[in-house]
């Protein structure tokens, strides 16, 4: 990759690594169902003018997509980002290329050899480690929806497999636009209609500046990101991902004042690196590996 390419591939991994803060900002102000449920309705109204009709079997497989990636992967994070910190949840979400891994071994005969099993022992090493143990502790539930997250995104990536040459601002109106009409319903549910009379309530400021990131930055950062996989082979480009967890912890401790503890630099660390083997591995197997945030 030339420099001009690096500073592109290195701008979209600081605005993903800067998002999980910018949710928990966001989620302060308003519940994590509501904030995505406006999210999702602003982002798909904004870029359906530009978008390409697919045709209807390429828009049943974005419906499923982006039931896995709006609905259960974005949600599960949102709601765990109440319980842990953004720091923690950006490392979580990393262990999204094993869990990968592991499913292309229990349903499509994919095969694991040394190497790529001491990146899945590490990595969930890692994440015991940031976790302080097997102990209980009042983050757990945080935890538990970081990791679930994580499945349902490496879920998304797997179907996503079937989708060639996507124009990035029809995939972006079609899976925010079909999946907020269900999240506003669960939004009142969750909510019982409360958030409409709390919405004016929040400080429109920061709400209007989070939803703003959401909308625009994230999704440049998806068409950004899509345009260097066309011009550079995988392997250069996709080890970028290994700095969002970077950019997400220190996005937590400069905009929220999180703690950086030894457990997230030893787990974090460790994660990375069973997160990085795995990777590389199936790089050079020529398997598909794309821990992108479309979020």
């Amino acid at each position: 990759m030339n420099l001009k390419s690096s500073l592109i591939a290195l701008w979209v991994v600081i605005i993903w690594g800067s998002n999980f803060p910018v949710i928990k900002l966001g989620i302060e102000e308003l519940s994590p169902f509501a904030f995505l449920t406006l999210r999702f309705f602003i982002t798909g109204l904004i870029f359906l003018p530009f978008m390409k009709w697919p045709g209807w079997l390429v828009v049943r497989d974005l419906f499923i997509i982006g039931f896995l990636i709006g609905i259960l992967h974005q949600g599960l994070m949102f709601y765990g980002l109440q319980f842990t910190g953004a720091g923690t949840m950006s490392i979580l979400l990393q262990s999204q290329v094993i869990i990968a891994t592991l499913i292309g071994w229990l349903f499509f005969k994919e095969q694991i050899g040394w190497r790529t099993t001491i990146g899945i022992l590490l990595g969930f090493s890692g994440i015991v480690v940031l976790m302080g143990g097997f102990h209980a502790s009042t983050e757990i539930k945080g935890y538990a929806l970081g990791i679930l997250s994580a499945l349902f995104i490496a879920l998304a990536y797997i179907r996503m497999r079937r989708l060639r040459d996507m124009h990035s601002p029809t995939f972006i109106a079609l899976i925010n636009i079909t999946v907020a009409p269900i999240m506003l319903i669960m939004s009142l549910a969750y909510d019982c209609g409360s958030w409409i009379e709390t919405l004016p309530q929040a400080d429109l400021s920061v709400l209007a500046g989070t939803l703003a990131y959401q909308v625009f930055a994230i999704s440049l950062g998806h068409m950004l990101w899509q345009k260097l996989l066309e011009k550079h082979p995988v392997s250069q480009v996709i080890p970028w991902c290994l700095l969002i967890p970077v950019f997400g912890v220190m996005g937590g401790i400069l905009m929220l004042d999180e703690t950086f503890t030894w457990n997230i630099l030893v787990g974090g660390m460790m994660t990375l690196a069973g997160v990085g083997i795995v990777m590389v591995r199936r790089i050079q197997k020529n398997v598909v590996v794309d821990p992108e945030s479309v979020d």
